[in-house]
């Protein structure tokens, strides 16, 4: 949603130096399928599993979890799925490396469309 919101202010800013080429738009993020936007997700998980806790781009992510997730991801996944992730490791909700690394965990035994209600 704010992907799109933010695309869409980009395209009709007054100023033609900010608005997107027509490739940029088609580009973006927004127009992904399913694949890439797990696989960007992905990417994303394993490159965060390296990063120290006291890293600015971890605590950046993290400060802005309440918007992204919510209170708690777990809340909004299939009851199966909450089952099935147990069996590897406790999640923590509040946060969104640890949703990263429940998308990871799952990716290989699950399709994305299982994921959340």
């Amino acid at each position: 949603m704010y992907a799109a919101v933010d695309l869409t202010k980009k395209m009709i800013s007054n100023n033609c130096h900010f608005r997107p080429s027509s490739n940029e738009v088609l580009s973006h993020c927004v127009f992904w399928n399913e694949g890439k936007q797990l696989n960007f997700f992905l990417d994303v998980s394993d490159r965060l599993e390296k990063e120290p806790v006291s890293s600015r781009v971890l605590q950046c992510i993290e400060s802005r979890a309440k918007l992204v997730i919510g209170s708690d991801w777990k809340n909004k996944i299939t009851d199966d799925l909450r089952t099935d992730l147990k069996r590897f490791r406790s999640y923590n909700g509040g946060c969104v490396r640890e949703l990263l690394r429940a998308l990871r965990q799952t990716r290989n035994t699950t399709t994305v469309s299982y994921l959340f209600n």
